[in-house]
């Protein structure tokens, strides 16, 4: 029984201890709190400069891209524009032309 209460009583005293350690280090622990959560803020506010640099410099190399493409493909269509005109004019001079020929057999006279 005495065994118990001596060590229930250390026990207590080693809480009593680490209250009072816990209690004088308070300051230094807020302040070494303070200080982390300042040098984690200043990271994070690089960081975050950092990315955006980053973005804008993406968002231009891609605005540049998409210019570039569609210059691209204007200049494409412009060539294929007059590729398909060229062939529509072909095309509709030889429908003339089997019409014409079509028009002169039909109503050719009949030879016997």
């Amino acid at each position: 029984m005495k065994f118990k209460i001596l060590t229930a009583l250390i026990f207590i005293m080693w809480i009593l201890v680490g209250v009072g350690h816990a209690a004088e280090d308070s300051t230094s622990l807020g302040a070494t709190a303070g200080t982390a959560v300042r040098d984690l803020k200043e990271t994070a506010d690089e960081s975050y400069k950092s990315s955006a640099a980053k973005i804008g410099e993406a968002s231009r190399k891609m605005q540049a891209d998409a210019q570039n493409a569609f210059k691209t493909l204007q200049d494409q269509w412009a060539e294929f524009s007059k590729q398909l005109q060229v062939k529509t004019q072909e095309l509709q001079k030889q429908l003339q032309q089997q019409w014409e020929d079509f028009n002169k057999s039909f109503n050719a006279p009949k030879q016997s």
